[in-house]
């Protein structure tokens, strides 16, 4: 069980640090009425938007094709 968490807690390091630092700053900003106003869900929709389309091209195989196609112009991968 440690394992699993010390191996989670190193592969994902950014998101750990992003959570503690989340969890920091709620002692600074405390919520109130406007607190929703803070959070931009259109940004939120469009971003989940781009996450969504570059990950199904990326099961696709959309990315791996043009890779080959640009390696393929050039005489040498550097």
């Amino acid at each position: 069980m440690k394992k699993k968490i010390f191996g989670f807690i190193k592969q994902e390091s950014v998101l750990i640090v992003a959570c503690v630092l989340a969890i920091i700053s709620t002692f600074f900003i405390t919520p109130d009425t406007q607190y929703f106003e803070y959070i931009d869900f259109r940004t939120l929709g469009i971003l989940f938007s781009l996450m969504a389309l570059i990950a199904g091209f990326q099961n696709m195989g959309i990315f791996e094709d043009i890779s080959r196609k640009l390696l393929n112009k050039v005489k040498n991968i550097r």
